[in-house]
C-alpha cells in the first residue's frame, strides 16, 4: 500500500504532495522496468537515484484540471526506516475546479497494490482508494 496526502496551499495556488511508499517495493519495481538498481539510502546509492525515482512518480501519478495534466515539481526524497518519501508540489492551479487523480503506482508487479489518496483543501478532506480496477478519482472542487 501507498499513500499520498495532498494539500492545497492557499498562499502560493499549489499542491503539496508527500508520497510515502515502501522502498523495497519503489526498488524492485524501478529494477522490473528499467533494470536499474537503486541502492536507495546506501553508499551504493545509483548516482541519478532522484531523476529516476520521480520520473517513474511523475509516470504513474497525475493530477489533471479540466483534460489538462498538472505539471509536477519534485522538491526531494527522503528515505525513514522502510519508507520512501517523495516531496513534489505543482505549479500553481484553480482550486475552485475539481481535480482528476489517476495512480498506477506499482502494480506493474503487485497486482494487489492499493494507492491511497487524501487531498485535504482548508477545512475539506477528501479521500479514496485506488487498486488496479479503479486508477482514477475526480475529487469536487469545495463549495
Amino acid at each position: 500500500m501507498s499513500q499520498t496526502n495532498i494539500w492545497y496551499n492557499p498562499d502560493t495556488k499549489s499542491l503539496e504532495i508527500i508520497a510515502d511508499l515502501f522502498v523495497d517495493d519503489y526498488e524492485k519495481i524501478i529494477e522490473h522496468t528499467s533494470g536499474i538498481r537503486l541502492f536507495l539510502n546506501s553508499p551504493k546509492e545509483h548516482p541519478k537515484a532522484d531523476s529516476i525515482v520521480f520520473d517513474y512518480f511523475e509516470r504513474h501519478f497525475s493530477i489533471s484540471q479540466i483534460d489538462s495534466a498538472l505539471k509536477l515539481n519534485f522538491i526531494g526524497k527522503e528515505v525513514k526506516v522502510d519508507h520512501l518519501f517523495l516531496y513534489v508540489e505543482s505549479k500553481p492551479i484553480n482550486i475552485n475546479q475539481s481535480l482528476n487523480f489517476q495512480v498506477d503506482l506499482l502494480f506493474e508487479l503487485f497486482y494487489d497494490q492499493v494507492n491511497r489518496i487524501n487531498f485535504e483543501n482548508n477545512e475539506n478532506i477528501q479521500s479514496a482508494a485506488l487498486n488496479k480496477d479503479n486508477q482514477l478519482v475526480p475529487f469536487e472542487a469545495p463549495q
